[in-house]
């Protein structure tokens, strides 16, 4: 996924002082990042906190957003890490909470890591920036096989009726709670659940569901989920006592006296 840059903005073949010093921008940058929002940066506050000028800076990047982008890049390229886990064997026999807080916690290390670019990346992606999109997607899609290709295993070891379309749904609603949880802010999640608790409580519905064990449900046509409405309807009806309807009573208007 990671494109080798062999040249800069001047067309230049970038030898390893070149190589240094771009990667010089783009660690200012990720600092810079943890104390200012992405629009606040410039070329020159980037080129100051790297100690050069800002022509050097333009030697090697466009603008902001291309250094960014570069960072996005690699950024996503350190997922590799969580795949290598995920492609180890997986005993899909039983829940193996281990391994998958292993996954869990490479996860987070990434986005320890680089998490102010990984949800700026997410940010202009949302935004409907195509290059940042494809990042994304780039990122996130191996998650999905792998993660579909473990839960259609496990469904078949117990003989489900489950199709690849279906896992790869869940999959990708598991992959999107993983980098939601992720991306939040660590002291706010501190403050409020607990990072640990979070993290145990992701591994656990990981590992539940790339085994056999895991609770299969079978989608029900339309024809089947009236049925089993109507019987829910009728069971209710069934367990509860007819009230016997009483009689009127008239209600004595009392007199008047007129003395």
């Amino acid at each position: 996924m990671t494109a080798t840059i062999k040249t800069n903005k001047q067309g230049q073949e970038l030898g390893p002082k070149g190589r240094s010093t771009r990667q010089r921008l783009m660690s200012a940058t990720e600092r810079l990042l943890k104390t200012s929002s992405p629009v606040e940066l410039t070329a020159v506050s980037i080129a100051k906190e790297a100690e050069m000028s800002s022509a050097a800076f333009y030697l090697y990047f466009e603008d902001v957003r291309n250094v960014l982008h570069a960072l996005s890049v690699a950024a996503a390229a350190e997922m590799a890490e969580v795949h290598a886990i995920l492609a180890e064997p997986w005993n899909p026999q039983e829940p193996d909470i281990k391994h998958a807080m292993r996954v869990v916690q490479a996860f987070y290390k990434v986005y320890d890591k680089h998490r102010a670019v990984l949800r700026f990346c997410n940010l202009e992606a949302d935004r409907g920036d195509a290059d940042f999109d494809k990042i994304r997607l780039g990122m996130l899609i191996p998650f999905f096989e792998q993660f579909s290709g473990r839960i259609f295993e496990a469904a078949s070891e117990n003989g489900s009726r489950y199709s690849r379309g279906d896992a790869y749904a869940e999959a990708i609603t598991l992959v999107a709670a993983l980098e939601r949880n992720a991306s939040s802010d660590p002291a706010r999640v501190q403050n409020a659940i607990g990072t640990k608790r979070l993290q145990e409580a992701m591994a656990r519905l990981i590992a539940w569901r790339f085994s056999k064990d895991s609770l299969t449900v079978r989608k029900l046509d339309s024809s089947e989920a009236e049925s089993s409405s109507d019987k829910e309807s009728n069971s209710a009806s069934a367990k509860t006592p007819k009230k016997t309807a009483k009689k009127a009573v008239p209600l004595k208007t009392p007199k008047i006296s007129s003395k």
